[in-house]
């Protein structure tokens, strides 16, 4: 918890440092399941409908990030293949 915790806090400071007119495009695999849930709070401009699975901790905390920041998740805003949605799945999935 606590090193999620300081990664955000850290990826802030860097965001913070970005002037507001450069488009800033973050991509990296943070192990967050978006979920196609977008009900709720700020997920409407933060995230389609065309996630995987439902939103776990991780996913929640990438929302919430992407929320403060007016970023987009945009893996979930269009339909893709269930294939193309993971960069990796559990064998108990």
């Amino acid at each position: 918890e606590d090193t999620k915790d300081l990664f955000f806090f850290q990826l802030q400071t860097v965001v913070d440092r970005i002037p507001r007119r450069d488009m800033l495009i973050l991509m990296e695999d943070m192990n967050a399941k978006a979920g196609s849930d977008n009900s709720g709070r700020e997920r409407e401009r933060v995230m389609g409908r065309n996630g995987l699975g439902v939103l776990n901790e991780n996913g929640e905390l990438l929302a919430d990030f992407c929320a403060v920041n007016e970023l987009t998740i945009g893996g979930t805003l269009f339909p893709h293949r269930c294939c193309h949605k993971a960069t990796w799945v559990s064998p108990d999935q």
